[in-house]
């Protein structure tokens, strides 16, 4: 004969092994195997990024805008040359803001210069997406 103790164990074990059987299996009900979603599905493209630069010279100076189809944010870097010379700045980041980018040169030489601009962040999908301008 099994003592009530011994009987209870047993009862416990059971109810405890049941349980864990139903929560593995979903409860046995309909939604125990997964049904096939029926939500509709949307396919996204990349969006390609893109960037556009200017530049206008400001008496003395030079002034620097773009835009650009990365999110707010994005750091752009730049870079002025002379076009047959050495570098005027060394990298200058710029910030994306509602599609637009800025910056000034307070001096800048006279002559033709070139200036150079490049997303600097993964919104250009691990490419280099640059352009340039030149200004006389």
């Amino acid at each position: 004969m099994i003592s009530s103790k011994k009987a209870r164990l047993l009862f416990v074990s059971i109810i405890v092994v049941a349980l864990v059987a139903l929560a593995v299996t979903g409860c046995g009900g309909p939604s125990a195997v997964p049904a096939e979603s029926t939500a509709p599905t949307a396919t996204v493209s990349p969006v390609a990024a893109s960037i556009s630069v200017s530049a206008e010279r400001n008496g003395a100076g030079l002034q620097i805008s773009g835009s650009t189809n990365a999110a707010d944010g994005t750091k752009v870097a730049c870079e002025v040359q002379q076009t047959q010379g050495a570098w005027i700045t060394g990298d200058r980041m710029m910030i994306v803001k509602n599609g637009r980018f800025h910056d000034a040169l307070k001096k800048a030489p006279s002559g033709e210069l070139q200036v150079w601009v490049a997303l600097m962040e993964p919104s250009s999908g691990g490419k280099r997406v640059e352009a340039t301008a030149t200004v006389q």
